[in-house]
């Protein structure tokens, strides 16, 4: 009889596990929005989203195009939250010569029905970068979050960015000003009020000063922001850092409990291509931001031959199945893929005294499929390749071009 018993429990047990890890992030945590300083979900419980950011989709679709790569970043890699990075500018969305504004849209389309698909919430990212005043192109801003909102009104697992890094490098020298949060704001309540007459749910993230750095590398206080907040309850504020360069550690911790933020774009190393990683000051950024429940992406999800891509050069070629266990990683690689797993997510669910320390090796392993304390994995040595050129492909995977990348 107890062995029977002890089968019935373990059988149980066993479906029991097996349903849970069928639940995606999605399925578990619902509808987003904004409570307080903290992203919540569907039932007001604060959460952490851990995920992934796209290179630009003009430079990069290879790694993208096909669906394998989201449905992996899900499965496999432990990603919540993949961010869908449109450069506007820099052969993108509007000064590019093979590809159409219609296409650009459809690719963007096409990774939010992937990310919908393998259960992971996804960020569009009108990826604004050079140049730095979101006002320039505000006319091509209204029209395409029109578009995207009446599109993907309702859907559960979208988020809206609009304007990634606002900064003060005008290179066609139209507006000789100082690109502070006035003129940020003043641009975001236009973008917000045209979304909301198509989308009154979708949580929006707005981009900050200076690179997004909330002001802080021009020498801005947070608080600037915080005393002229933007009034729909659903927005957040984008911060962006690069661990060897900018610290930034006090002030990020100070404003992250009065201000609701999204790290929506972070790496170990320098914004330099060249640059190397700062471990220490990543894992200093990662534990605040885990102690304050901050979401965070990490740039890129490429194979661009830099320090802050996470394949190493000529990983996504056709075929690519993007598994753990074959795909070779960057330095960079390896320790994003290590903070996405560790500690697992818990979203409520985890013991506090695991939640609040993040344990980064002192070395570096081979990705795996589920890290755990116990896991063994032997070194990976790193490679490098200088002849990793950028292809242009339309949506349906036709190469139409080629160019060089920029940051």
């Amino acid at each position: 009889m107890k062995s029977g018993l002890f089968l019935i429990m373990f059988l149980s047990s066993g479906l029991f596990n097996l349903y849970a890890q069928k639940k995606s992030v999605v399925e578990i945590n619902g509808r987003l929005s904004v409570k307080g300083t903290h992203l919540v979900n569907e039932a007001g419980v604060p959460i952490q989203l851990r995920g992934l950011g796209s290179h630009g989709l003009q430079w990069f679709w290879n790694c993208y195009k096909d669906g394998l790569a989201i449905k992996s970043m899900g499965e496999k890699w432990g990603a919540d939250i993949f961010r869908i990075a449109l450069y506007v500018r820099e052969e993108g969305y509007l000064s590019n010569k093979f590809i159409t504004k219609e296409n650009f849209r459809a690719r963007v389309d096409s990774l939010v029905d992937d990310c919908e698909a393998a259960g992971i919430y996804c960020i569009i990212d009108w990826h604004v970068h050079l140049p730095g005043d979101p006002n320039i192109d505000l006319n091509a801003a209204l029209e395409f979050w029109d578009i995207m909102s009446k599109k993907h009104a309702g859907k559960k697992h979208v988020i809206y960015e609009i304007a990634n890094e606002p900064n003060d490098d005008d290179e066609f020298k139209k507006f000789n000003k100082t690109v502070d949060w006035p003129v940020i704001k003043t641009y975001a309540e236009k973008v917000i009020a045209t979304i909301r007459k198509n989308d009154t749910s979708t949580v929006i993230l707005v981009g900050t000063p200076h690179w997004s750095s909330l002001g802080l590398h021009k020498g801005l206080k947070w608080e600037s922001i915080e005393q002229n907040r933007l009034t729909d309850p659903k927005v957040m504020y984008v911060f962006h850092f690069y661990a060897a360069h900018i610290h930034h550690e006090v002030q990020f911790a100070a404003a992250a409990k009065k201000l609701p933020l999204f790290v929506t774009e972070w790496g170990a190393s320098g914004w330099q291509s060249d640059s190397k990683n700062n471990l220490d000051s990543a894992r200093r950024m990662l534990q605040i931001m885990r102690e304050n429940k901050v979401s965070w992406c990490f740039f890129n999800w490429s194979d661009k031959d830099e320090v802050m891509a996470f394949f190493i050069p000529k990983t996504c070629t056709p075929g690519q199945t993007f598994d753990p266990l074959g795909t070779r990683l960057t330095e960079s690689g390896i320790l994003a893929h290590q903070f996405l797993n560790i500690p697992a997510d818990s979203f409520g669910v985890t013991p506090v005294s695991i939640q609040n320390k993040i344990a980064i090796p002192s070395t570096l392993h081979k990705p795996i499929r589920k890290i755990s304390a116990t896991s063994k994995a032997l070194p990976q040595k790193l490679h490098d390749n200088k002849n990793n050129k950028p292809e242009f492909y339309n949506v349906q995977g036709e190469k139409v071009g080629q160019s060089s990348p920029k940051n």
